[in-house]
């Protein structure tokens, strides 16, 4: 039997209201302006004003970055990065899908690394190295879909060509996590279906992966029953805060 390494280090806060406590990170950290990278559509509704309110509520002086898009392109995250440094950021809190947080993500890279952000794609023979800090980085999911919340991937895509890049390091994973099921209630029908099947194939995917991982597996199989257990539910009554937080 060969030898295998496991890691599952990510803080995870979960429960209805949750997001609340978010805050109280960046106040301990001596953060006072972080940047909420979400993407255009959730921008516009009630979930973003209640975060940002929640935010302010400790003190603290957010400011929004939006531009965030269907599968996030280079564009967008160096216009972050700009947003970041003259706004004076100084931590970042990510709310949102998949894209939201592939985007915080290597704006998070960026601030303080040189070069392109494709110079450090993710096995690449020549790639730059991520070892300069990274600022304080908190994720508010708001979908069940990709758990990007809990890894150190970021996939961004050329503007041009839209070929996606892997950039991943283990200083990439978000120091804390407020999964707050209270946030996936406007979700609409299409989405909340579509994430949760995505959550579904990421499970099967994971179980059916080659690699020796026990502890995957268990995780996966009962990922499997609860997301068959409760999606129905959820699409049943969109209201559902234990089905959707299940």
């Amino acid at each position: 039997m060969s030898i295998s390494s496991f890691r599952i280090p990510t803080t995870i806060k979960f429960g209805p209201g949750v997001s609340d406590n978010a805050a109280a990170v960046f106040v301990q950290a001596a953060c006072r302006r972080p940047l909420l990278v979400t993407d255009r559509a959730l921008a516009k509704l009630a979930v973003t004003a209640t975060v940002l309110a929640s935010l302010q509520r400790q003190g603290l002086d957010p400011v929004v970055y939006s531009e965030a898009e269907g599968n996030p392109n280079l564009s967008q995250v160096m216009q972050g990065v700009e947003v970041y440094g003259r706004q004076g950021a100084d931590s970042i809190v990510m709310l949102g899908g998949g894209c939201a947080l592939d985007v915080g993500k290597a704006i998070a890279l960026m601030v303080n690394h040189p070069g392109h952000l494709f110079a450090y794609e993710d096995d690449k023979a020549d790639a730059l190295p991520i070892n300069q800090p990274i600022p304080l980085l908190v994720a508010i999911p708001t979908t069940a879909g990709t758990g990007s919340e809990v890894g150190g991937s970021t996939v961004i895509s050329h503007d041009g060509s839209h070929e996606k890049v892997i950039i991943w390091s283990t200083r990439l994973v978000p120091s804390q996590v407020f999964a707050d099921p209270c946030l996936t209630t406007s979700l609409p029908p299409l989405a909340t279906a579509a994430t949760g099947i995505d959550a579904l194939t990421h499970n099967i995917e994971a179980f059916l992966a080659k690699n020796f991982h026990p502890v995957c597996d268990g995780i996966a199989l009962e990922g499997v029953r609860i997301i068959a257990d409760n999606l129905p539910r959820v699409l049943g009554n969109p209201e559902d805060v234990e089905a959707r937080g299940m």
